[in-house]
C-alpha cells in the first residue's frame, strides 16, 4: 500500500490564461485519494471550458439530426 503523503498549498499556472492559483493541500488530498493529476487551469478557465465543450455537444447534436 502507498504511504499518503504530506500536502502543502502549492501554487500552479494556468495552461489557458497563465495565471498562478492556488492548489490546496485539501484539494490535493481530494485528488490524490481519487487517483487524479492536478489541475491545469484556474477555475474561471475550467468554468469556461466546461462551457464550450457542452455548447459545442450541444451544436454537434442539432447538426447531426
Amino acid at each position: 500500500m502507498i504511504e499518503k503523503p504530506q500536502f502543502t498549498d502549492e501554487l500552479l499556472t494556468c495552461v489557458d490564461c497563465g495565471r498562478e492559483f492556488s492548489f490546496t493541500a485539501g484539494e490535493q488530498d481530494y485528488f490524490w485519494s481519487k487517483e487524479l493529476a492536478a489541475p491545469k487551469r484556474c477555475k474561471p478557465c475550467r468554468e469556461r471550458r466546461k462551457i464550450t465543450i457542452m455548447k459545442e455537444r450541444e451544436s454537434y447534436g442539432k447538426e447531426s439530426r
